[in-house]
């Protein structure tokens, strides 16, 4: 069986000239290659376009790298930090050939060859009897692990290699020694005493390493790279499997063709030459693109799949420093294949050719100047199921919706939101604050002489803050406890509003006004329509829906229309909210369903139907829960 080091031979060669690296530069997104390579394809990406001063796209997964302002494109592969991990693994490697004599580089440094005889871990030389004897005399290098050469076949031995020191990224000389797992970053002696003194959890690497090993958070990181890969190669089978079928439906379409044209005089005969570049055109249009998207996922595929094989060689053969470094890439690199994933699965369109043969071709076939039109059928590409990676002690969980508890109350409650999983906030009876169990009990409650309309609540630590809008005034409030706590209160015309980084507030009706933490206004986004309900669909866009109207908007803030969204069963929109990964649930009152888009504002599913008169919806902060405000009731469902 081959060794855990000979398993590495695939990691050590460059993937743009496909020999073992020579001087490795890894970039951002961890793919590394030659130095001399990086360099080149940086000046052929500038060369080529010389209006490009933002970056370079890696070669392998295509993520972008920003070249800073002040940097010269022409050295800038040379800045990139060296992969010292692949150097340690290729000199170890040539270093236990027995096939190949390997020279003592402190000597090789002074234009001299001797043989080597040993291996330093720490210093990742070579050293030759007389340097291997004066390694051992000075003070800073007595300490260091020397291997024979001759024994570097040993298993034991192979695990030396990556007891090399790191060094500090700010401190140079200082080598990394601690790990501070409050901020999840490796230091050095003085950057534990100057930036982590007050850090609660701050130890050496080896334990950090140790613990972050066997941790959940790393477990889950695996499994959603696995599961992530699996995904976009289904991405890819499905770009496969569309064009075989586009190419079977040209095949389709030229036949349809045909047979129309069997049917007129040889006076549309220019027309069938006419119609046939039309479909040309569409092929020529539509295979590079679906063949472009393929290659761009394999890039993604091939990229996962390449950071799956760091992930496993720096789990077992990297220093604690490089391990956690790496995973701390890792993790970022997660979060951007995942917005990716979503970014593709809401833009990605299935092509199909559609072919409608003129009707009135068998009376008109002495004027008839066309056979029929050729157009490109675009679908959604059908989501991809959660796959589940099976970890030990890891919980499934499936996305069954079932509804757990009808809670009756007077009036309509155009309101709600959760205080936390046992506790629900509503407006009832019009001018009602309400405070539930999800059992449907009645804890508590507040009135106001005026009716109550939207509710928004900011969970903390150790209790509930939100604000309710009362017609024409936002009121704040908190639960502490089972009580609730009016506090400010703020005069203004507004139907619906919504937090962001509990500093800003966006409130709505002619216009969109953002408040600060003062509520103070900052800015008012002018828009055309009277805001019903809203919610942020990200940190730069808002959804809203029209007063008693049937569109769902999205504007940026400087109230520019991304997207409008209407559907024959969406009747007189409501309430509007975005979840965590961007998919946007707006009711219909009067069709009495609720709809689920993607975050570009495209139908994925009409989630509830026949309700009784859904006006609003809110999700806990596990989003596993939804409270939804109806007519006369709140229904409460679990997505199990």
């Amino acid at each position: 069986m081959a060794s855990s080091m000979e398993a590495q031979l695939d990691l050590t060669r460059c993937s743009i000239c496909f020999e073992i690296f020579n001087l490795p530069k890894q970039l951002p997104c961890l793919h590394s290659f030659c130095e001399v390579c990086l360099q080149s394809y940086i000046t052929e990406v500038f060369n080529k376009d010389s209006t490009n001063t933002k970056g370079i796209h890696c070669p392998i997964c295509r993520a972008f790298i920003d070249k800073p302002d002040d940097q010269v494109f022409r050295d800038w592969g040379k800045t990139f930090p060296t992969n010292h991990l692949m150097n340690n693994i290729i000199d170890y490697t040539k270093s236990k050939n027995e096939n190949e004599s390997k020279y003592c580089n402190v000597c090789e440094r002074e234009n001299e060859s001797k043989t080597a005889s040993h291996w330093c871990v720490n210093c990742c030389d070579a050293l030759c009897s007389p340097c291997e004897r004066q390694h051992r005399r000075f003070k800073t290098t007595a300490l260091h692990k020397l291997v024979e050469i001759g024994k570097m076949k040993d298993s034991e031995s192979e695990g030396l290699l990556y007891g090399a020191e790191v060094f500090c990224e700010e401190h140079r000389s200082e080598s990394v020694r601690f790990y501070c797992a409050d901020h999840k970053r490796v230091c050095c002696m003085t950057c534990m005493m100057l930036r982590h003194r007050k850090c609660d959890d701050v130890g050496s690497v080896e334990d950090g390493a140790k613990a972050t090993k066997t941790s959940k958070e790393i477990k889950e990181l695996k499994t959603d790279l696995k599961g992530l890969k699996i995904q976009f190669e289904e991405l890819v089978k499905n770009r496969e499997e569309n064009i075989q079928s586009f190419t079977a439906n040209l095949a389709q379409t030229e036949d349809n063709i045909e047979t129309s044209l069997n049917e007129l005089t040889n006076h549309f005969k220019t027309t069938k030459t006419e119609i046939l570049e039309e479909l040309g055109a569409k092929k020529k249009e539509i295979i590079p693109q679906l063949q472009d998207e393929k290659s761009e996922l394999e890039c993604k595929v091939a990229g996962i799949a390449n950071d799956l094989a760091i992930f496993e060689s720096t789990s077992l053969h990297a220093p604690p420093a490089q391990y956690l470094q790496t995973v701390r890439s890792l993790l970022e690199q997660r979060e951007k294949l995942e917005t990716e994933l979503n970014k593709q699965r809401g833009q990605l369109r299935n092509h199909n050719l559609e072919y409608k043969r003129n009707e009135t071709l068998d009376t008109i076939k002495e004027t008839a100047n066309l056979l029929g039109t050729i157009s490109v059928l675009q679908k959604d590409v059908p989501l991809g199921t959660d796959h589940v990676i099976e970890e030990e002690d890891d919980t499934n969980v499936g996305t069954r919706i079932e509804l757990k508890n009808k809670i009756d109350v007077e009036g309509h409650v155009k309101g709600v939101d959760f205080v936390d999983d046992n506790r629900i906030i509503g407006s009832s009876g019009g001018k009602t604050l309400t405070l539930f169990h999800t059992n449907g009990t009645l804890i508590n409650s507040v009135e106001f002489p005026k009716q109550v309309w939207s509710i928004w609540s900011v969970r903390m630590k150790n209790h509930q803050e939100g604000a309710v809008v009362v017609f024409n005034y936002l009121q704040f409030f908190k639960v502490l406890r089972n009580d609730i706590i009016l506090t400010t209160d703020l005069e203004l015309i507004t139907m619906d509003f919504a937090f962001t980084d509990e500093k800003h507030i966006f409130i709505g009706r002619s216009g969109i006004n953002i408040l600060d933490d003062t509520l103070r206004p900052v800015r008012k986004i002018a828009v055309e329509h009277e805001v019903g309900y809203m919610d942020l669909r990200d940190v730069h866009s808002i959804c809203y829906t029209v007063y008693c109207g049937d569109v769902l908007y999205c504007v940026d803030l400087d109230g520019k229309q991304l997207f409008s969204y209407t559907h024959e069963k969406l009747q007189k929109t409501t309430g509007v909210m975005v979840d965590s990964r961007g998919q946007i649930y707006v009711c219909g009152f009067k069709s009495r369903n609720i709809h689920q888009l993607n975050h570009e504002g495209q139908l994925q599913t009409i989630i509830f139907e026949d309700l009784p008169g859904p006006y609003c919806i809110r999700f806990n902060d596990k989003e596993d829960k939804v409270a939804i405000g109806c007519c006369q009731c709140v229904l409460l469902y679990d997505f199990c």
